[in-house]
């Protein structure tokens, strides 16, 4: 038994450097775009990147944050006298959507639209020998097919939150508008953006940054180290998909801890 948990630890440990080496060779190789020829290609698929992920995204998280923003205000004025349902509802939204929900909910999309899809690309690229002929062409495969594709995250996640905000502010006026219900619509957005503050905004950019960063950290490294086997690659994209959505998770409420306690 000790043995094996040793093992296990070994394991960890060893997965936890290749992963920081992989995020250091990441940053490293950023700084290769100088050159005006690099530069172009990584900005082609940089923008190709983000359109996966952060515009084709748009569609789901509108559905997700829409249907959140509805069912957090369908039941609220049964609860309290329309002007305590307000202030409740205000403080409510920006703890639970806001500051919580909002960028949980864009990592998992995230994770799932895309992190399995990059995952999967690099694993049948590796297997199919992409990454030696590129070598071969006195090309970095690192920088062809790697660093666009983690640097785009992050910015994919912000455009996802942008979504998330609007739609389901929007669901919660338009929710609370149609059951008329004598609670002022525009009056709970009001007090909704008087409570975020700037230190708010800044909570949940970093907590979608550093997201970023990890579903494409995790999505590269599972995907570059697929073996020559078909079902190493759906084993990859298991592998990235969980591991990615706990370190998620665990950022996200360490980040809440210390901003908010």
């Amino acid at each position: 038994m000790l043995e094996a948990i040793g093992r296990h630890v070994l394991q960890a440990l060893k997965r936890s450097s290749d992963i920081l080496g992989l995020l250091a060779l990441l940053v490293s190789s950023r700084l290769s775009i100088a050159h005006s020829s690099r530069r172009l290609v990584f900005y082609k698929l940089y923008r190709l990147q983000i359109y996966y992920t952060g515009i084709q995204g748009f569609y789901v998280t509108a559905i997700v944050s829409i249907l959140i923003g509805s069912l957090l205000v369908f039941r609220l004025p049964a609860i309290s006298p329309a002007e305590q349902t307000v202030t409740v509802f205000s403080e409510l939204f920006v703890v639970v959507i806001i500051r919580e929900l909002a960028p949980i909910m864009c990592a998992l999309i995230a994770i799932v639209r895309s992190g399995t899809a990059v995952t999967a690309k690099i694993g049948y690229l590796k297997m199919s020998g992409e990454f030696e002929i590129a070598k071969t062409l006195g090309i970095d495969p690192v920088h062809l097919f790697l660093v666009p594709v983690f640097f785009a995250f992050p910015i994919s996640m912000l455009m996802m939150l942008i979504y998330f905000l609007f739609f389901s502010m929007t669901a919660a006026f338009i929710t609370l508008w149609l059951q008329d219900t004598g609670i002022g619509a525009a009056l709970l957005i009001d007090n909704i953006l008087e409570r975020v503050q700037l230190y708010e905004i800044l909570v949940i950019v970093i907590k979608c940054v550093s997201s970023g960063l990890v579903i494409g950290l995790y999505a590269i490294h599972y995907g570059s180290t697929v073996e020559a086997r078909l079902a190493m690659v759906a084993r990859g994209m298991s592998l990235a998909t969980t591991r990615a959505l706990v370190l998620v998770l665990f950022i996200n409420i360490m980040i809440s801890i210390l901003a908010y306690q």
